[in-house]
């Protein structure tokens, strides 16, 4: 093999392996029935998800913080995170606004977002969320808090992409000795 041809494989090879693919936060909607008064604190909160979703572990409110919001309310923010190496995981993400009314029945919105497991260290940049009161995809109210649940988690597997690097280097190594030989 040319050495030219050799380089530019090599090349192409660890490009594909720097690229990382991360999804959306997957949307799971308002919480229905809607809640008659507000939840409360982010462990009451977190004690409700834990038996809005059936849960067979707890969560934990603590590993990271709730963002209250200024009047005026956003309708939408973009938000993004990285917990690498801290040993903990992010679960879930609620959003909240005030009283509304979805199908004729009034109560307090809020809006569930869970974190796919491909991003449960890092979002991989920043995902928006809205409370969409109407179901249309368009934010149509505004956001007073931002709670995130967390879990404690494993570390974050490598995959294997070190070794096939080193692998690759070490025979493009080789090679390009046994050109000069």
């Amino acid at each position: 093999m040319k050495a030219p041809k050799l380089i530019a494989s090599t090349a192409l090879a660890i490009a594909g392996l720097s690229f990382s693919s991360y999804a959306s936060l997957v949307d799971l909607g308002l919480i229905s029935p809607l809640p008659s008064n507000p939840i409360g604190s982010e462990q009451a909160e977190a004690d409700f998800l834990e038996n809005y979703l059936k849960l067979s572990y707890e969560l934990d409110p603590t590993v990271l913080a709730r963002i209250n919001f200024p009047d005026p309310t956003p309708p939408s923010t973009q938000i993004s995170w990285n917990l690498t190496g801290t040993g903990d995981q992010l679960n879930y993400v609620l959003l909240k606004d005030g009283s509304g009314t979805v199908n004729d029945v009034k109560g307090q919105l809020y809006r569930l977002y869970q974190v796919s497991d491909d991003q449960k260290f890092a979002s991989g940049g920043l995902q928006t969320v809205m409370i969409d009161q109407d179901g249309n995809g368009t934010p149509d109210k505004g956001i007073s808090h931002i709670t995130f649940f967390g879990s404690p988690g494993a570390s974050v597997p490598d995959g294997g992409a070190t070794a096939m690097l080193l692998g690759i280097a070490f025979a493009s190594l080789g090679a390009f000795r046994r050109r000069l030989a």
